[in-house]
């Protein structure tokens, strides 16, 4: 298994940095299977994931306006 084959990345959002350190010693440290981890600061988000659009009103069928 090369090493990109174990990578995983996730996100978690916290509002202050103590609770980020708590989070990844405590809970993601205290895991056996991770023995190295990297952190990085989100600085600016140039894309993702919007709301989507809401869905147009279903049209009548032409059979059912002709009943």
């Amino acid at each position: 298994m090369s090493p990109a084959d174990r990578t995983s990345v996730c996100g978690p959002r916290c509002s202050w940095r103590a609770a980020l350190h708590r989070y990844l010693t405590r809970r993601l440290g205290g895991l056996r299977a991770i023995h190295t981890l990297e952190t990085a600061p989100v600085l600016r988000t140039v894309k993702g994931a919007g709301p989507l659009a809401p869905a147009a009103a279903p049209r009548p069928s032409p059979r059912a306006a002709r009943r």
